[in-house]
């Protein structure tokens, strides 16, 4: 089921789930992500794992959760995900047995955290495993590990009578090269940036704050400190959009764009079809014309403000006269994973529409970029609309799957699937489910041989349940057959019987 839960103005969450899950590697790098989301379910789950990710007092906010179910030799990519709130604090919903609890990398304060595991550790091989008997609800707190960086930018922002100025975004970026920092301001002002040196960085900073700065070059193992930085905003004007017509509903949101005299885009706001959430607010403006434009429908009206004052205007939205359908159609694998996004976006830039599910309704014909954001990955592709057709966009794991059935006993079974990588050191496990069904996906292309194990867990300990390792098409290991993986498809094997 998907169900959209709003957190203030901003986005949406979404709990899309399956029946089989796929399987990583015990090392799996973590994209960064999108904005932190609130992800919820329509009833309340008959076990769960839940708790606070922070460094003593400072939360972890925003980052993706994800619980990777235990088996052995390693820990099976499991479809519970979703991401900490303001707090900190994250809830997963999870079928009794074991788990390994992992948190994308983040911010604690002034900190900056590195992907970490249960138990406070960086490798999944040394997590704390998670119990969760049948109906029990169990608590498990993280502490993150720290990263140490190998410069600091820091200082002090003040306003222009002197005053610390508290939560105000700080973004640092290179000014050769790809590195960024970002941090917020204390109670007093203050803020350290973790960068990586040897080069001039960019500061700016959020909240309608128009001051930049451009330092000189950071020396590594050492802290820049910048003493007192006096930022100051565009303005202290407002601007207030109603709106009607064709909106956003309860699983949709409008995107509306506000732009400068010279057309450049400076904030966005979004609304929807719910008592409340029909009007755009755009503050902390500088005195002049704007340009309100809604890329949804291609709709756009001025407004002008004087110094200090608010200044209110409406517009009536309707469906663009030349328009087409976006149907977007997600690969076996990919079903059983939480996805927090799914997004439009125009080749010029602005969002054009958020949505709960797979369909995008009445999109204005041009090209667009959609963006489908899971708890740790990313998925993006190009899409064409045309006038008055459907495009369906295929969206695939990166890496290939592998698909099979474990029999026993003349019916389906839930043993464990291994794939061995042969003349490397991959390895990837799945549990098959209750009818011995299995869908492995994330697969990196090459050969491999497939064990079946007959493993159970209860509590913290490993059993075998009887029967002897199974091999595909083989008697034993090297006698068993190999078989490859391409990227972008599905390796279906036949029935593998374990006796």
């Amino acid at each position: 089921m998907i169900r959209r839960v709003m957190a203030g103005a901003v986005g949406a969450a979404l709990a899309l789930t399956g029946a089989v899950a796929g399987a990583v590697p015990a090392q799996a790098a973590t994209p960064s992500l999108v904005d932190a989301q609130v992800l919820t379910q329509d009833e309340a789950a008959a076990q769960t794992i839940s708790g606070r990710v922070a460094i003593g007092s400072n939360p972890v906010a925003g980052v993706g959760v994800r619980a990777y179910e235990a088996v052995e030799g390693g820990y099976a990519y499991g479809p519970a995900a979703t991401r900490t709130d303001s707090d900190g604090r994250y809830t997963l919903a999870v079928d009794p047995g074991m788990y390994i609890i992992k948190v994308a990398k983040g911010t604690a304060g002034q900190e900056a955290t590195k992907t970490s595991y249960s138990g406070g550790v960086t490798s999944m091989s040394r997590a704390k495993p998670v119990t969760v008997a049948a109906g029990a609800h169990v608590v498990e707190n993280i502490t993150p590990v720290r990263v140490v960086p190998a410069a600091r930018i820091s200082g002090r922002l003040v306003d222009k009578a002197g005053n610390p100025v508290r939560g105000v975004r700080v973004d640092a970026t290179a000014v050769i090269g790809t590195d960024a920092a970002r941090w917020t301001t204390d109670a007093d002002g203050r803020f350290t940036l973790g960068v990586k040196g040897k080069d001039a960085y960019e500061l700016t900073f959020g909240r309608g704050y128009t001051t930049t700065i451009k330092t000189k070059a950071v020396r590594k193992g050492k802290n820049l400190d910048l003493g007192k930085v006096a930022i100051q905003r565009a303005g202290t004007s407002t601007v207030q959009v109603s709106f009607s017509g064709v909106m956003g509903e309860d699983n949709h949101t409008t995107p509306v764009h506000l732009k400068d005299s010279r057309g450049a885009y400076i904030a966005e706001n979004q609304v929807w079809d719910d008592p409340g959430s029909r009007d755009a607010v755009f503050r902390y403006l500088a005195a002049g014309t704007y340009e309100v434009y809604v890329p949804a429908t291609r709709q756009s009206v001025k407004v002008t403000v004087g110094a200090g004052e608010k200044a209110t205007t409406s517009l009536t939205l309707k469906k663009p006269a030349k328009a087409g359908t976006v149907k977007v159609v997600i690969g076996r694998f990919l079903k059983d994973q939480s996805f927090l996004d799914v997004e439009l976006w125009s080749s010029s830039g602005p969002r054009v529409a958020r949505a709960d599910g797979w369909k995008f309704a009445d999109v204005p014909t041009g090209t667009y970029t959609l963006r489908l954001a899971a708890a740790d990955r990313e998925y993006v592709r190009k899409v064409k609309v045309q006038a008055g057709r459907t495009t369906t966009v295929a969206v695939r794991p990166a890496g290939g799957q592998v698909s099979g059935k474990v029999r026993a006993g003349g019916k389906g079974y839930p043993g464990t699937v291994i794939l061995k990588g042969v003349g490397t050191k991959a390895r990837y496990e799945r549990r098959a489910d209750d009818s011995g069904r299995f869908v492995m996906g994330e697969i990196a292309p090459g050969r491999y041989r497939v064990i079946v194990r007959d493993l159970t867990h209860q509590g913290d300990r490993f059993t075998t349940g009887g029967y002897r390792d199974a091999y595909y098409k083989g008697k034993t290991l090297k006698k068993s057959k190999v078989i490859t993986v391409k990227k972008g498809k599905t390796t279906k094997l036949s029935s593998i019987t374990v006796k």
